[in-house]
């Protein structure tokens, strides 16, 4: 894996488009985006099992402002 890693990092041959799909070129979404993108060439090259987590959503407190926030980071379509 160590030699595979230098080319799962490298989004060159991606195409533009799906970087956008994933909302990897923007924020708020970059953080996660990269991290689903990363899963899916990992799961391509034969990786059985990827966890992908998003550290700072089990609130407690002011749900409702830190929902929004959640969701802004992690769906794309939560904002249109």
């Amino acid at each position: 894996m160590q030699m595979a890693a230098p080319k799962l990092l490298d989004f060159s041959d991606e195409k533009p488009a799906t970087l956008e799909m994933y909302g990897v070129s923007r924020e708020p979404t970059r953080p996660y985006a990269t991290n689903c993108l990363l899963a899916r060439r990992m799961v391509e090259r034969g990786v059985r099992f990827v966890m992908l987590a998003h550290g700072t959503w089990d609130d407690h407190q002011e749900i409702n402002k830190k929902l929004k926030k959640n969701c802004d980071i992690t769906d794309q379509q939560w904002r249109h």
